[in-house]
């Protein structure tokens, strides 16, 4: 074989290696750990949020799930929850192993409390493992609305105090759900709701056809003051994505009316170069 031939065969192969190497670390990385009822009991306490499955035994509906769980891992640390499997086969089994409820369900736990028993059906992507997940943690603070009353409702509590981001979207789970969560869970300063109510969207929005697709509204109840004056809605054009989204918001978040001063003043700092 010659010289090029050769070198070229140097080059493939480790090139094979690298790849090799990295898919094995990418799959360490979101391997998740596996404890006994009594170890994962024990660490609850150093744990601020988990998602836990309860393994009983070994099937091929289970190892899919699980696939989709090792995927979903490394976006829900990024807000601070672990996923663990537990072997309910290892040592003492716990209420979790022997009861017959906890079959085809995840637990998702806070502070040693369980928040939200969540069934494996609904978990069948990225997306929905994350916006599940994050929509049982924020049940207090993203209100889901089933009626436009209970929209009206909600913008009356909120007027003079805070603003409102409002979301249609065409399921729970899909990823326009995703990315409006990911969004409430880093935006403290507005308030959230959601639906996916064809009927409440369309009595904001007449023209909406019949199967529409994910709307996101800014509803103005800040400076909506008069009791009487409903919250002016901006509907933001573009589809449901993060960076959409964080613009959206950003940009609603510049006040409604600028005085002149404060115009000339924000033209200045952005005109100004910053020293190094």
């Amino acid at each position: 074989m010659s010289s090029p031939q050769m070198t070229q065969w140097t080059h493939f192969f480790f090139l094979l290696i690298w790849i090799f190497c990295i898919s094995v670390i990418s799959g360490v990385k979101n391997m998740i750990p596996e404890l006994s009822p009594q170890e994962y009991f024990s660490s609850l306490q150093t744990l601020k949020a988990s998602l836990v499955y309860f393994q009983k035994d070994v099937s091929p509906s289970s190892e899919v799930f699980l696939e989709q769980l090792e995927n979903s891992r490394e976006a829900l640390q990024d807000y601070g929850i672990s996923i663990l499997k537990i072997n309910c086969q290892g040592g003492e089994a716990s209420s979790y192993c022997r009861g017959h409820n906890s079959l085809g369900k995840v637990y998702l736990f806070r502070d040693r409390v369980l928040v939200r028993e969540l069934a494996i059906d609904a978990l069948f992507s990225l997306d929905a493992i994350v916006a599940n997940v994050l929509f049982a943690l924020l049940f207090n603070e993203v209100k889901y609305i089933s009626t436009l009353m209970n929209l009206q409702h909600l913008e009356n509590s909120l007027k003079g105090q805070s603003d409102l981001a409002f979301a249609y979207v065409q399921a729970i789970g899909t990823a326009e759900h995703r990315v409006f969560m990911e969004a409430a869970f880093v935006y403290g300063s507005i308030k959230f709701a959601l639906t996916t109510e064809v009927a409440v969207l369309k009595s904001i929005r007449y023209e909406e056809p019949e199967v529409p697709s994910s709307k996101l509204f800014f509803c103005h109840c800040k400076v909506a003051v008069d009791p009487e004056q409903p919250c002016r809605r901006t509907l933001m054009e573009e589809p449901l994505t993060t960076l959409s989204i964080h613009k959206f918001l950003k940009l609603m978040g510049e006040p409604l009316v600028i005085s002149p001063s404060k115009a000339r003043s924000r033209k200045q700092e952005r005109q100004t170069p910053k020293m190094p």
